[in-house]
């Protein structure tokens, strides 16, 4: 199968600065690429660039152009992105200008005041104070020393107690539109976060998430559950090139994750 997009080379990436601790570029960069090219932007965005030089990134693409699909007729415009788990904006900042709406969960009070700050000027941007599960009502909210790290499911030594809310009743309360392009980062709680999304799911949407198998294991879910779901609703998977990525590849993956717990990866699931 053809990738639906087209491999963006990026190479001689350093480690962000100090002021913004533990982001590991590569994984920072390669998502806001994939969201330009998902997006079928051709020229690829100055916001992308002027982010990585602010991070002080040493950056070399293989091309200036990139072609997002191959037929350009065929593209899909996307109009709201809906980032759970935004941390700083930092994903969401070299993107928002693709769409008409964009939409940031957040829970970790010491990540909000930066993300108001990140986002202040960006009038189609919302921030929304909670966390998303696959049902609503307040969780605690296991907060590591990173600031990246906080999760509903992983045991910490500082918890606070966090509004929850799900991501149909989200839609449903700011008036979304699809097409959908949805982020997913939050360490294991993943599964949750699609399981209280069912008639979002049913709308025209690509969602990139992080798949962290030893985090899903520890949320209670097994990570074949998440590919099993998501494959059941009709979504194809694919990885950040726009490659589709079949059953056996996945379920080697989360072997190697289960005894890895540094392995992860990020995925496109896609169902048109």
């Amino acid at each position: 199968m053809q990738p639906f997009h087209e491999n963006v080379k990026i190479e001689g990436l350093d480690f962000l600065k100090q002021d913004t601790p533990h982001r590991h570029p590569i994984q920072l960069l390669t998502r806001a690429y994939a969201i330009y090219l998902i997006q079928g932007s051709f020229v690829l965005g100055e916001k992308v660039f002027d982010f990585c030089l602010s991070q002080c990134l040493h950056i070399r693409v293989a091309n200036d152009i990139i072609p997002a699909i191959e037929n350009e007729s065929k593209r899909t415009q996307y109009k709201t992105y809906i980032d759970v788990g935004a941390h700083t904006g930092d994903t969401l900042l070299p993107v928002a200008d693709l769409f008409n709406t964009c939409v940031a969960i957040e829970p970790d009070p010491r990540n909000l005041t930066l993300l108001k700050e990140m986002m202040q000027n960006l009038k189609n941007c919302t921030i929304v104070d909670c966390a998303l599960s696959d049902s609503e009502g307040q969780m605690p909210l296991f907060m590591e020393e990173r600031t990246d790290q906080s999760s509903l499911y992983r045991k910490g030594p500082d918890r606070r107690l966090v509004k929850v809310d799900t991501l149909d009743n989200l839609v449903h309360k700011f008036d979304l539109k699809p097409p959908f392009l949805v982020k997913i980062d939050v360490q294991g709680g993943e599964y949750h976060v699609l399981s209280g999304g069912p008639k979002t799911l049913m709308n025209q949407i690509t969602v990139l998430s992080e798949f962290w198998p030893y985090g899903l294991s520890q949320s209670g879910i097994n990570p074949l559950h998440l590919i099993d779901m998501m494959t059941e609703k009709g979504f194809t998977v694919f990885n950040l090139s726009g490659r589709a990525i079949g059953r056996e590849k996945l379920v080697r993956f989360i072997e190697l994750g289960n005894e890895n717990p540094a392995i992860s990866t990020d995925l496109i699931f896609r169902n048109f």
